[in-house]
């Protein structure tokens, strides 16, 4: 084989790549590949062949630099109330499931009127429970039937709070026979707690103060503010029905106080 053709040979076997106007060999294309390969993981942008290839890279803002203090603010209303909520009903039994109807519903309504008498209106009384029930007696070893009960249960808000006492002694009289746990709460509700929650964080912020003062730094910046929760403690006051109660005399009845608590977490940058 002449020179020639040897070259040629050694040409065709020896193939070379051209990239960017730059002749590579094979050893060369493969470190080349290897460090594309390492420069995307590191997410850089190469242009290889012509071609730009990218990784897919996620930025985030580091941390560094700032300094956070974390703190718990709570803040908390305590507030007269307002309103009263009671449930009075009647129960009556008898063998006869109609004449223990009839004797309930003859109750209620005599209750009803009184309470309308005393100034509650139509949209502040709400039934609660109307149930008939057999009434069963352990007889011999075995239940005997020996009538039927008939509940009728009544939830009545009361405006004037200051009438509640006069109000339950007004229902027992005219025959109520139930009388269950008292609730009291104020109006607007919401109004209070946002007062609470202004207390709270200006907890919070006094708080940041006084722990990054003593080393001190005197800036605060609030960067998170999260509400923790909300929480409502009523004065609950349970009543019985008096049997001996003197007519002149009215069942006294101690609202107590209404507390509105709130909470927020708070992160402060501070310099």
């Amino acid at each position: 084989m002449g020179t020639s053709a040897r070259k040629d040979r050694l040409n065709v076997q020896q193939t070379k790549y051209i990239i960017g106007g730059m002749k590579m060999t094979r050893k060369m294309k493969v470190f080349s590949l290897a460090l594309v390969v390492l420069l995307i993981a590191a997410g850089v942008m190469v242009l290889y062949n012509g071609k730009i290839i990218a990784a897919n890279v996620t930025s985030t803002t580091p941390e560094g630099g700032k300094n956070i203090v974390s703190v718990t603010g709570e803040g908390i209303v305590r507030l007269a109330p307002e309103i009263a909520f009671i449930t009075i009903g009647v129960e009556t039994t008898d063998k006869d499931v109609s004449v223990a109807q009839n004797k309930n519903r003859s109750t209620m309504n005599n209750i009803i009127a009184e309470l309308k008498r005393l100034g509650v209106k139509d949209e502040n009384l709400q039934t609660q429970t109307y149930q008939v029930s057999p009434d069963y007696r352990w007889e011999n070893n075995k239940n005997v039937l020996v009538g039927y009960r008939v509940t009728n249960l009544v939830k009545v808000k009361i405006l004037d709070i200051d009438s509640t006492g006069k109000i339950l002694d007004a229902v027992t009289a005219k025959g109520a026979n139930i009388v269950q746990q008292i609730q009291f709460t104020v109006a607007d509700e919401k109004q209070a707690y946002h007062q609470a929650l202004q207390i709270a964080l200006k907890d919070a912020e006094d708080k940041a103060k006084r722990m990054v003062g003593y080393f001190g730094m005197t800036k605060l910046s609030p960067v998170s503010i999260t509400e923790g929760g909300q929480s409502i403690t009523y004065p609950p006051m349970r009543v019985g029905v008096a049997t001996d109660v003197a007519a002149e005399s009215v069942t006294p009845v101690s609202p107590g106080e209404l507390e509105i608590r709130a909470q927020v977490n708070v992160s402060f940058q501070y310099q």
